[in-house]
């Protein structure tokens, strides 16, 4: 990777992580379905004009937009509402751990709904993720109240939604040609 791909990297990680910190702050005082308008919200009105400037124009058919909703409820809305949700019953640390079962799930959905072969290293990556989420959470999920459970589940739901999402796009062979496209 070349240096600006590491600090792309370094910039996105910080970026992402301060999303569980402040999720935490948020959910204590504003609803969930409030804090998803806002973080959905803020980033449209970040994104559309860079993608505005950067030459491209938005779709401008009903079929495009209508796979586009779907996408943004899969990828934003449905996980970032359980978020929001589960986030005051878990700390941050462990719901950036399940969250990061996503590609786990995302795996194993290819599997199940796309038929997508497992090579053995793709197994033996799911088993070991699992069992390293297991690990995190087994013991502790033992000795938690119902709410903590609910807190986990509604992480672990949201790590299948961006699975599903995952799934979803790859309906599009490529995405700048269905979605962006360089205005004339």
């Amino acid at each position: 990777m070349r240096t600006t791909d590491w600090l792309l990297l370094f910039v996105l990680s910080v970026l992402w992580g301060l999303t569980y910190f402040f999720a935490v702050i948020a959910t204590h005082s504003v609803p969930p379905l409030t804090l998803v308008l806002l973080r959905v919200a803020l980033a449209a009105m970040v994104l559309v004009p860079i993608v505005l400037l950067m030459g491209f124009r938005l779709p401008d058919n009903l079929a495009t937009w209508r796979s586009l909703v779907i996408l943004a409820s899969l990828n934003n809305i449905i996980p970032f509402t359980l978020m929001f949700y589960g986030q005051p019953h878990v700390t941050g640390g462990l719901a950036s751990v399940i969250n990061a079962t996503t590609p786990l799930f995302t795996i194993l959905i290819a599997r199940i709904f796309a038929q997508e072969p497992l090579s053995a290293a793709k197994i033996a990556g799911v088993l070991l993720g699992l069992a390293g989420v297991a690990v995190l959470m087994g013991p502790a999920a033992a000795n938690m109240h119902a709410t903590s459970l609910l807190g986990m589940s509604c992480f672990v739901g949201a790590a299948i939604s961006y699975g599903v999402s995952a799934l979803w796009l790859r309906r599009f062979p490529t995405p700048r040609r269905w979605c962006l496209r360089r205005a004339s």
